[in-house]
Formats: structure tokens, sequence, C-alpha cells
């Protein structure tokens, strides 16, 4: 503990909650879930969208299609990978692989340096979202 700094690590749980409370923070809980989720489909959806035309300098699969949540039919259709490796970051990696991923880390600075279209990707409201599922789960803490 530092000078004036109370530290305090309390999970939330529903053991201390009547049945209304354990609903209402399961309904926010899936709220939560949902929302990031949804965050996550459209901001990828939307990075690939600005290369559907051009090839990104870097290395990334093609996308074909992609379409935001909220619509008829949200879905990112891109390049097979099956057959792309993975390795296993506990594993580590050899020099020439390191070199690899820092050689595409810099493409990726360099391109967002030159260009604006990555800054069409907005962060939506959900960032508002996740504060306030923060504060009803201090809340249901006791904090």
């Amino acid at each position: 503990q530092m000078p004036g700094v109370t530290m305090r690590d309390e999970p939330v749980t529903m053991e201390g909650m009547d049945e209304e409370e354990r609903e209402a923070m399961q309904r926010v809980r899936q709220t939560t879930t949902n929302t990031v989720s949804f965050f996550l489909h459209d901001t990828e959806a939307k990075f690939y969208a600005i290369f559907r035309n051009d090839a990104p300098p870097f290395k990334m699969p093609r996308s074909y299609y992609s379409s935001l949540t909220g619509t008829d039919h949200p879905a990112i259709i891109m390049e097979d990978i099956r057959n792309a490796s993975i390795n296993d970051v506990i594993q580590g990696f050899r020099e020439n692989q390191l070199y690899a991923i820092v050689d595409e880390i810099v493409k990726i600075q360099a391109y967002s340096f030159e260009k604006d279209e990555w800054r069409t990707v907005q962060m939506p409201r959900v960032l508002g979202d996740l504060r306030n599922y923060s504060i009803i789960s201090s809340a249901g803490s006791g904090n």
C-alpha cells in the first residue's frame, strides 16, 4: 500500500445478491458481451473494407466482403488462410521470424503515417457502454 492510496480487489459475486439483482447483473453482462462482440466485428469489417480494392503494403488476408452488425447479414468473407502456420508464442520465435514480424509492424506503422484511410475506423459508443458496466459492477461489489 502506498501512502494515501488504498487498493482493493474485490470480485463481483452474485452470491450476496437477491434474485432480481442477479438477473439485472446477468443482463448487464450479456449486453456487455454482445456490445464487445459487435464492436470487434464492426472494427474488423471496417478495417478490411479499407483494403478491399487495393492490397495493403503489409501481410494481411484479403477481404472480399464485409458488412456491419445491424445489417441483414453481418459477415466478413475473406481469403482462406487454413494453410497458414502459427507459432506457439510460449516457445518463442527464431531470429528470422522475429525480423519478419518487426518488418510487418514497421510497414503497418509507416502506412498509418502515410495514409489517413485507417482513421475512418472510429470507436463506436462501446467505450461508454463499458464504462457503465464498470460502474454497475463496482456498485454491486459494495464500493
